[in-house]
């Protein structure tokens, strides 16, 4: 349906808007600003918090259903408040910066193999290792573009 609505979009809109509208799919950080990071970061505190707060429910989680529920763990309350928090998260992303999701996929994983298995100890190092995963995005992209003698496309 959505792939519809941009095939739509992309016969019958404006160039201009669809320019746009195809920069944001891609995923871009081409119109940030600080004010921006400002309100992402506001946005992000109450979810990151809910997290790292509910972080010890988690890993009973990971034991299963049963055993979880043997502790006397509400697993679907915590499961459901845990996927809206996410949701909230990952919708901050996309409006902040488009769909640049692999960065994201990746991340929380390779973090989980560099720090361990506790969910308190990931809320730190999946966000920087993402950044850091980007950066260096940027930066093999630049040295390319250099190596060939390229200007930035835009």
């Amino acid at each position: 349906m959505a792939s519809a609505l941009a095939s739509f979009m992309s016969t019958f809109g404006d160039i201009a808007t669809l320019q746009r509208l195809m920069v944001w799919m891609l995923g871009s950080l081409q119109d940030s600003r600080w004010i921006k990071s400002a309100v992402l970061g506001a946005w992000l505190v109450g979810p990151f918090m809910v997290i790292w707060l509910l972080s010890r429910e988690l890993d009973l989680i990971e034991f299963g259903d049963e055993v979880s529920r043997g502790l006397g763990q509400n697993v679907e309350l915590i499961r459901g408040g845990l996927i809206l928090t996410t949701a909230a998260i990952a919708g901050a992303a996309v409006a902040a910066a488009g769909l640049v999701a692999f960065v994201g996929l990746a991340a929380p994983h390779i973090a989980r193999h560099l720090v361990g298995r506790g969910h308190a100890r990931l809320c730190l190092p999946q966000p920087l290792l993402g950044r850091c995963w980007f950066w260096r995005q940027i930066l093999q992209h630049a040295a390319l573009l250099r190596r060939f003698n390229c200007r930035w496309a835009c």
